[in-house]
């Protein structure tokens, strides 16, 4: 009996992914132009394949069956998860020196403010408030 043509692709696309892993670090090193910088220059076309599928993407959702979403994040997630967050911990590093110089000296006028009734505790978690939306995005 042939082998059918799913059961080809499924036996060769799990055989050549598993051989690219040598071939995606090599290649990595090859890259000679910053892929942030390609990818912000593409941003309108983001947009528009986005705005394209915007209709579609629930019906797609709706189709990935949960038992699939589960065993997917058990058996590649919480690995990646383990491995990737002391790989990316400089951008939490980055926000936090960021984010102190902003907001510090905001903080500090803040806490200055007096803190013994109940209506002083509520002016000084408004203040910060307002503190807090006025900053969004400036630390960068």
């Amino acid at each position: 009996m042939p082998i059918s043509f799913a059961e080809k692709i499924k036996v060769k696309w799990a055989k050549n992914t598993s051989r690219a892993a040598d071939n995606y670090e090599h290649f990595i090193e090859l890259v000679d132009v910053n892929p942030m910088e390609l990818a912000a220059a593409q941003n309108e076309k983001r947009h528009a394949k986005l705005e394209a599928i915007k209709d579609i993407w629930p019906e797609i959702m709706k189709k990935i069956p949960f038992e699939n979403w589960k065993k997917m994040v058990k058996e590649i997630g919480v690995d990646a998860f383990r491995k990737n967050v002391p790989l990316k911990a400089f951008k939490m590093e980055a926000f936090a020196e960021g984010w102190e110089k902003v907001y510090k000296p905001h903080l500090d006028k803040i806490r200055a403010l007096p803190a013994v009734t109940d209506a002083q505790r509520e002016k000084r978690m408004l203040e910060n408030r307002k503190v807090l939306i006025s900053l969004k995005g400036k630390w960068r």
